[in-house]
């Protein structure tokens, strides 16, 4: 990316670099270009969108990929509480293990994981990508509301005046703040902050697809390297984190 694509209209703290999205790519993708050419970490990818929330930060692991994936439950935190700030407080933000971040029950998105080698998960990754896409408003050709009660947007929550911007903002704070937390203090507050908000935790259709097929579970907790918990059907099983770099459990 050339340097007259770097931008510094967001008001970020100085740990990140910002950089604008390429159009065509998304976040992402553009983030992923950018830590392969050897970017710094702290880069941190927006797009210039009105219709959603788009955004991906470049990290260097200082451990396994299998570890580090853990970051997951960190940017999932932190899109809550930046959520939770700037959305009045009636309004239920919960997680969907793995991914999705749901408002009233229903998704507006999710985060995206990607690493330098994803077959080699006890290696450590030269950079990996962590980000998340939300959906502010629906586009015109989606139709009336309520035609996909899976999913929502925030407009359609009454969250109509949060803009890309200001949350964009308040998610880096919250990213850094929990980054340097999971440092200091280890992943007990992480994983405590996302269980807080995870559907499903201690009640049963928390949502989780297993081979295609839905049913009612409880999730009982996440294990060390940071993968579900729960039980079916009297038994307790197990599913790796290492699942959210084959692609998004959302769509916006």
């Amino acid at each position: 990316m050339s340097e007259e694509s770097l931008s510094t209209s967001l008001s970020l703290p100085p740990a990140y670099r910002p950089a604008v999205a390429d159009d065509v790519r998304g976040a992402l993708a553009t983030a992923a270009a950018l830590a392969a050419g050897g970017a710094d970490p702290g880069t941190f990818v927006w797009a210039r969108r009105n219709d959603a929330v788009d955004c991906a930060i470049v990290l260097a692991p200082e451990e396994s990929l299998i570890r580090s994936l853990r970051v997951a439950y960190v940017t999932m935190a932190a899109v809550g509480d930046a959520l939770g700030t700037l959305i009045p407080p009636a309004v239920p933000v919960a997680f969907g293990w793995p991914d999705r971040i749901l408002v009233n029950g229903a998704s507006v998105g999710g985060i995206r994981l990607l690493a330098q080698d994803p077959s080699r998960t006890e290696a450590v990754p030269d950079w990996m990508i962590t980000g998340f896409t939300l959906r502010l408003r629906a586009p015109s050709r989606r139709g009336e509301p309520g035609r996909q009660p899976a999913r929502t947007t925030l407009e359609t929550e009454g969250c109509g005046d949060v803009s890309s911007g200001a949350l964009l903002e308040c998610f880096a704070r919250h990213f850094l703040s929990w980054m340097n937390r999971w440092e200091d203090d280890g992943f007990a507050p992480v994983e405590a902050a996302w269980l807080a908000r995870a559907a499903g935790y201690g009640a049963r259709n928390m949502g989780l697809e297993l081979g295609g097929r839905w049913a009612g579970r409880n999730l009982l907790g996440i294990d060390a390297n940071g993968g579900a918990i729960f039980s079916e059907d009297g038994k307790e099983t197990r599913r790796p984190l290492a699942d959210i770099l084959a692609g998004p459990t959302w769509k916006i």
